[in-house]
């Protein structure tokens, strides 16, 4: 971006960083002052408002989604992570030991593969998937599911979050994730009390009919089917602003 800078290109960045603490806030907004006459790439809302803040151009880009239509029994609650230690998988595991009478079903490969595996062999309500070759076959275990689990200590943005969505699934998820953003506020929890996520948990499989359709819901006014009429005029005003 230096580089670019000096030669006066025409170019993007595409940035996630939203609020930390006051040292690297202000560590931040200083390097980013060095490129205003540069657009950014935000895809979720506190990162479009840290640059917004700091007089940066911003480009706001959420992570769109085709609207999924599968009609498959939801039977799981599921988890789609790289295992390691940032995504908080322990929780997931922990939460499958809470409800024996539910089917828990992790998707992902990583460093903690062993721990996954040894509570599958302790707990028979665990399934475990490392790979999915086909994407749109990811799709169809989202639209199998009550509930998409994510609950990391840190997520930049969380495309998982809008997959689930485009298949009219609820998510509950950290509030450390930046596509929580576009998540009802009590589908977001701000800490990892395993009692408070199983409350969670166990309301939207009682009411999951009614949590769907407010899944379905959020997926469209947030404005993340990429087909829809946002990212066609989002497209028209970059071609303008940048005279292409």
């Amino acid at each position: 971006t230096w580089k670019l800078k000096k030669e006066k290109a025409k170019f993007f960045i595409f940035e996630e960083y939203f609020k930390k603490n006051l040292l690297k806030d202000s560590y931040a907004k200083l390097i980013f002052s060095n490129f205003r006459e540069a657009p950014f790439i935000a895809m979720t809302k506190r990162t479009k408002l840290f640059l917004e803040e700091n007089s940066n151009k911003v480009y706001f880009i959420p992570p769109g989604e085709y609207k999924r239509n599968y009609s498959y029994e939801r039977r799981y609650i599921t988890m789609v992570s790289r295992l390691i230690p940032s995504k908080n998988i322990k929780l997931f595991l922990s939460l499958a030991k809470e409800f024996p009478e539910e089917k828990f079903l992790l998707i992902g490969k990583g460093p903690l593969k062993d721990l996954v595996l040894k509570y599958k062999r302790k707990y028979l309500n665990i399934k475990y998937i490392e790979f999915v070759k086909e994407r749109e076959d990811l799709f169809k275990f989202y639209s199998s599911s009550k509930l998409l689990i994510h609950p990391p200590f840190k997520d930049p943005i969380g495309f998982v979050v809008v997959e689930s969505l485009s298949c009219s699934t609820p998510v509950l998820s950290s509030s450390f994730v930046g596509a929580s953003d576009f998540l009802p506020e009590e589908w977001k929890l701000n800490n990892f009390n395993l009692k408070e996520w199983k409350d969670k948990i166990s309301y939207i499989i009682e009411n999951n009919k009614k949590e769907v359709k407010k899944a379905s819901y959020h997926f469209k006014k947030e404005k993340l089917n990429i087909r829809g009429r946002y990212f066609t005029d989002l497209r028209k005003k970059i071609m303008k602003d940048l005279s292409i």
